[in-house]
């Protein structure tokens, strides 16, 4: 499998709450068909001092399948954000990559 990584920059949205990261993965899930899966999440030290949120997710093929995922977030409302606004998604053709190792495909600010 490869690697599909969601960094969500919590100040930037309405509602920040940690459930987001289950709610995105199961809708991403469900919509993909099981095409894309959970991989877990963490939150990440960045360089200006905030705490975003990485959601680990599974893909058969992340070049593809990032693109489905921009556009749920685009699209599905999730807990009243609008998660795309705040997120950025990296890719890597790895098994459970960091985010080091992986390739920026998308900036929603």
């Amino acid at each position: 499998m490869q690697t599909i990584i969601i960094l969500i920059h919590p100040e930037r949205l309405k509602n920040a709450d940690t459930d987001l990261a289950y709610e995105i993965s199961d809708t991403i899930e469900k919509i993909t068909k099981g095409a894309v899966t959970d991989n877990g999440y963490d939150y990440l030290d960045s360089d200006d001092g905030s705490i975003p949120m990485g959601i680990w997710l599974n893909a058969d093929n992340a070049e593809i399948r990032w693109k489905e995922v921009a556009d749920i977030l685009k699209k599905e409302d999730f807990m009243g954000n609008d998660v795309s606004e705040a997120s950025e998604i990296y890719i890597s053709d790895e098994d459970t990559a960091d985010i080091e190792d992986c390739e920026k495909v998308y900036s929603g600010f």
